[in-house]
């Protein structure tokens, strides 16, 4: 692709998307400099050619991508001018210096989402990451909470099914087998989990279309869930979620992105049994 290699992604509606698989047409997340927002533009032309030079590589834990030394970045500086605006400039890969810092910004908010409440969208973060499916049946959707481990989120999502106002059931269990140690499980049935897995057929594979065509507000709402479900939070405000699902840390991304939020992955060896993906 031109300026990038075939390896580096875009942020596409539909996910994430390298050189190779981006086509035109495609509406990719993109910066403007005229309002520091970000907003879908459809990408207008793709070319593809053989490449032989040098590559400058930008790798850290928030980035990671190779690009010819003539690819144009839209940068800020740390000199400021007027009341503490930064100076923006334009660079190329070559030219960049420890002084430039690349723009970090959210997705315009001129625009709706679907007609989901915001703790409806919190719930979809918690079975994201800390739910799962009755795969026997077309219902039936399950969450699981320690309220011994953890008395603060058993007592937050039971407050939101709670305010959501259906029907569920609340048991005592202990599906890891751990002695001494028991968690609840909040069933949800009936129409409602129709709904969830009509919008989310399987919880592990969120479909990248719908998360796009949420609301910043829902977004926030499900990262929320998410990081509550199966996360950890710092008191120097710093929050992390473990993951053993490429998609699901995609979809991670994805929200951070589109939330103007600087993620860092990191990848860890897991035990075997607790191995699904990477």
């Amino acid at each position: 692709a031109a300026c990038v290699d075939d390896q580096t992604d875009a942020l596409t509606r539909t996910g994430w998307k390298d050189g190779n698989a981006l086509q035109v047409g495609d509406e990719i997340l993109a910066y403007d400099p005229e309002t520091d927002t970000c907003v879908w533009q459809p990408v207008q032309s793709v070319q593809r050619y053989q490449y032989e030079g040098p590559l400058c590589v930008l790798e850290n834990e928030s980035i990671s991508a190779r690009t010819t030394e003539n690819h144009r970045w839209p940068t800020f500086s740390k000199k400021v001018w007027g009341k503490g605006r930064k100076l923006f400039r334009e660079r190329t890969s070559k030219t960049l210096s420890n002084s430039d810092y690349l723009p970090l910004a959210r997705l315009t908010q001129d625009r709706d989402g679907p007609d989901l409440s915001l703790d409806f969208c919190e719930l979809l973060g918690w079975i994201f990451t800390d739910g799962c499916y009755n795969k026997s049946q077309a219902t039936g959707v399950w969450l699981y909470q320690s309220k011994d481990a953890k008395p603060q989120h058993y007592q937050r999502l039971k407050e939101l099914v709670d305010r959501l106002g259906f029907p569920y059931r609340e048991d005592v269990c202990n599906p890891n087998n751990i002695k001494g140690h028991s968690c609840r499980r909040f069933s949800i049935g009936g129409e409602v989990s129709k709904q969830i897995r009509a919008l989310v057929p399987s919880r592990k594979e969120v479909p990248f279309e719908f998360i796009s065509s949420l609301s910043n507000a829902q977004l926030e709402r499900v990262l929320a869930g998410m990081l509550l479900g199966d996360g950890t939070h710092y008191a120097n405000g710093e929050r992390r979620l473990g993951t053993s699902y490429r998609h699901v840390a995609a979809v991670v991304q994805m929200i951070c992105t589109i939330l103007g939020i600087t993620p860092t992955a990191n990848r860890y060896a897991m035990p075997e049994k607790y191995a699904t993906g990477e």
